[in-house]
């Protein structure tokens, strides 16, 4: 039967190494085991990888993998994302400190998604990003052996994936154009090219410092530059925001310090 499971969690600045357990042979009889233990993470942005089995038949094999989440133990769950299966890994921020479950299904040629049944949490993550008092080094860390999901057992796979930190970059200028051109706004900016998506930039203006935000445009290329016709009813003075977007889905975001003028050169 083909199914894709949970494997590890692989937090964005917990370097503890986590004790896996072997699978039992392909063939072996399903084991009755208990619940996966909840694993501690102190951050709120983590990546969730998993395993596709292959699949038996054409028909079966996968065009999407659905990561489906919990915040009250198993009683409600909410699908979080889908993604393609060569992807290999789920990223999840959490919006708040709590337990959350989480189950993987997916999506094959033939229109069916699998597993059938209940939700089967395969990874219980405990997020509290509150820092410790005093850290002590002789605490134990909570291994998480392999979690049942169907009948199958599988082992975590290879080394913690990278996770990238946040784009960077700022916001040069933005300035009245002249004569003709007196009703548009050039706005400038440097963010870094590395790992960036394709259209990675969204723009905001605010006429107060730290919003509420008001889009300018979004999927804009990563030019350095474009070229804005406000409504004629906004402030002389604004402030701008930009956000970056990466491959991996992380969100750089550039606010002005102070307001730009849109006084007539």
């Amino acid at each position: 039967m083909w199914l894709a499971a949970l494997v590890q969690l692989l937090a964005l600045a917990v370097a503890d190494d986590q004790a896996s357990v072997p699978p039992p042979p392909v063939d072996a009889p399903p084991v009755a085991t208990s619940a996966p233990a909840p694993i501690l993470s102190r951050q709120a942005l983590f990546a969730i990888p998993f395993h596709i089995d292959r699949p038996d038949r054409i028909a079966n094999e996968p065009v999407e993998v659905q990561l489906y989440v919990s915040g009250d133990r198993g009683q409600h769950w909410d699908l979080y994302r889908k993604t393609n299966p060569a992807k290999l890994h789920f990223l999840f921020r959490a919006g708040m400190d709590g337990e959350y479950w989480f189950s993987v299904r997916t999506l094959d040629r033939s229109g069916k998604v699998r597993p059938e049944g209940p939700h089967v949490p395969g990874l219980k993550v405990i997020v509290d990003t509150t820092p410790p008092k005093k850290p002590d080094p002789q605490a134990p860390v909570t291994a998480m052996t392999n979690p049942p999901i169907g009948n199958r057992y599988v082992a975590p796979q290879g080394p913690p994936l990278p996770v990238n930190p946040r784009p960077a970059g700022k916001i040069i200028s933005c300035q009245r154009g002249l004569g003709s051109d007196a009703d548009k706004l050039t706005i400038t900016w440097q963010a870094e090219n590395a790992g960036l998506s394709a259209r990675p930039i969204t723009l905001a203006f605010s006429e107060t410092y730290g919003g509420p935000w008001t889009l300018i445009a979004g999927g804009l290329e990563n030019t350095g530059r474009y070229t804005w016709v406000p409504d004629n009813r906004i402030s002389s003075r604004i402030f701008l925001r930009m956000e970056i977007r990466d491959d991996a889905g992380n969100i750089g975001i550039c606010d002005s310090p102070e307001p730009f003028s849109l006084a007539a050169r």
